[in-house]
Order: C-alpha cells, then sequence, then structure tokens
C-alpha cells in the first residue's frame, strides 16, 4: 500500500512537473477534478472553451496506460496523447469558442485514480 501511494504521488509530481513545462505558469485553471477511470473504460468531458491556446493535464496513479483525445463539435481531432504512460499532455489552438470533448481511454487491467486540469 505504501509503495503503491508512493507511485501516486511521484506520479502526480512528474505530471505537474510536464504540465509547467508545456503551460504558462500564469494559465487559468478552467477545471480541476480527481476522478476514478474503470478497467478498460472510457471516460468522456465536454466544456465550451473560448478562443485561444488550451490544455488539458492527465496525471494517473501509475498503475496503467491512459490514452487522452479532444475533439472539437464537428469530431475532428485537436490533440491526442496516446503514448504508454498515464500522463497526457494536450495543447491546441482553439480558432473560436465551441465545444470540446476529452476522451480518456483506460488501457489497462486495473482502475487508474486520475487528476484532470483544464487550461
Amino acid at each position: 500500500m505504501m509503495r503503491t501511494r508512493a507511485r501516486y504521488l511521484t506520479g502526480r509530481l512528474i505530471g505537474i512537473s510536464l504540465a509547467l513545462t508545456t503551460i504558462d505558469v500564469a494559465a487559468q485553471t478552467l477545471f480541476h477534478r480527481v476522478d476514478q477511470i474503470a478497467t478498460h473504460a472510457i471516460d468522456e468531458r465536454r466544456w465550451h472553451l473560448t478562443a485561444g491556446y488550451h490544455a488539458i493535464t492527465v496525471a494517473g496513479d501509475g498503475d496503467t496506460d491512459l490514452d487522452c483525445y479532444a475533439f472539437d463539435a464537428s469530431g475532428t481531432l485537436l490533440a491526442k496523447d496516446d503514448d504508454p504512460t498515464d500522463r497526457c499532455v494536450l495543447g491546441w489552438v482553439q480558432r473560436q469558442p465551441g465545444p470540446v470533448l476529452l476522451r480518456i481511454v483506460n488501457i489497462g487491467r486495473v482502475y487508474n485514480v486520475y487528476e484532470l486540469s483544464v487550461y
């Protein structure tokens, strides 16, 4: 249990470090949440975002692979992070205000607790 907690905290710190190197530190967080995704599940979140640069970070607990995809209203892929880790950093320029769909996919055989932030 202690080792899992240490991995979770280490993962969160790595995820935060990645986010800070990608996102302007002065950026305003529009949404922040800690959530859990089941085994082989898909979580979807929707926001209406203004025009301009936006970023999403997902920092998992280190137990599984999480893949992240952002789509606009017409289903066009805006950004993706599908590497073999559970840390996602997505960034794109929103050309006009509109809805954005984030799809988080848990590739692993166990649940994953993740921290989600939208900037």
